[in-house]
């Protein structure tokens, strides 16, 4: 991180699809921070959420996950909504929820997918 150029860095493991409007949507709210709470620090997190989609049946390689991929491009949640929709019909979880309760709890991806990203005392959410 020393050779970081920028003003914020996003960290994710290389196995993670990122929503392709991903960098405009924490753009869109570093911007919503700032512009109600002046005070914020450079050193604060923004936390993006981790899910994953579950396959149909278990998958046996690399190969057949892949799959998956190549047969159905909507495979893969493209937006929030779809992403919200696929959370609905438990074809998608809160990565690792199934196996390492603990491990993204934190995160409250259930808060997240009501839209309630951020505490705020004053309720300017």
């Amino acid at each position: 991180l020393d050779a970081v150029a920028t003003s914020h860095v996003l960290v994710m493991d290389i196995d993670f699809v990122p929503a392709e409007q991903l960098a405009e949507t924490i753009r869109d709210a570093l911007d919503l921070r700032h512009a109600h709470h002046s005070d914020v620090e450079d050193t604060q997190a923004l936390v993006v959420p981790a899910f994953e989609r579950l396959p149909p049946k278990p998958c046996e390689s690399d190969v057949e996950c892949a799959a998956y991929l190549q047969t159905d491009s909507s495979f893969i949640p493209e937006t929030f909504e779809d992403l919200r929709l696929c959370i609905t019909e438990k074809n998608c979880i809160v990565f690792q929820s199934d196996n390492n309760l603990e491990g993204h709890f934190t995160t409250r991806s259930d808060r997240w997918l009501q839209r309630s990203w951020y505490d705020d005392p004053e309720g300017q959410t």
